[in-house]
């Protein structure tokens, strides 16, 4: 069973178009980073294995978890296979830093929003 820390979303406050792009950026520059020859690679603790992933397409939904931010991104494996990663977001002075990312579990996201402890940002 999934638990969660009592975080309580603030779905009144929404985005400006500076933090919208700036979260996006931050998202997709580590994508970048960590991608090499069109690969990005995931380590699965639970198999012990790599897994070879290629960056498919960006969601544009932003959500948030209290004062952290959620944003999600496509990416295809060796079959063909569509595998999302989840990219948890702080804000750190005038900007953003990943925190975690949750390769291929969106079960934990939807639990968080039907428990109303993530919700739509954007």
């Amino acid at each position: 069973a999934l638990v969660f820390l009592p975080i309580q979303a603030k779905a009144n406050e929404s985005l400006n178009l500076a933090d919208r792009t700036l979260l996006q950026a931050t998202m997709q520059i580590d994508i970048d980073r960590l991608t090499v020859e069109g690969t990005y690679l995931a380590f699965d603790p639970i198999k012990g294995n790599l897994r070879t992933l290629y960056p498919a397409k960006n969601h544009p939904m932003i959500m948030r978890m209290g004062e952290h931010y959620i944003l999600c991104s496509d990416f295809r494996d060796d079959k063909g296979k569509n595998v999302n990663i989840d990219f948890y977001l702080r804000r750190k002075g005038k900007s953003f830093v990943i925190f975690h990312k949750s390769i291929d579990q969106r079960y934990i996201v939807k639990a968080m929003m039907k428990k109303g402890v993530v919700t739509v940002a954007n």
